[in-house]
């Protein structure tokens, strides 16, 4: 029989062994988190247009596109 998930308890132990951060809580960014990084990415490039492929601002990027294809949705009417 298959295991319901790929994360064994050999596995759990594993990343355990090397200190693997199982909270994610440390990581979680709110709205507010990125839209200040937003503001400071603006203040200091002078537009909203994070780039793509730069470790810098990866997780920035990230939350742009997101925001951009919940907008699209939103205006297309879609849920």
């Amino acid at each position: 029989e298959k295991p319901v998930s790929k994360l064994t308890e050999g596995n759990i132990k594993r990343l355990d062994s090397i200190g693997f951060n199982w909270s994610i809580d440390k990581y979680f960014r709110t709205f507010d988190d990125h839209f200040k990084e937003l503001e400071e990415y603006k203040a200091k490039h002078g537009d909203c247009n994070v780039p793509y492929g730069t470790g810098e601002f990866n997780s920035l990027c990230r939350w742009c596109s997101k925001l951009r294809q919940a907008y699209k949705k939103i205006t297309n009417g879609e849920k």
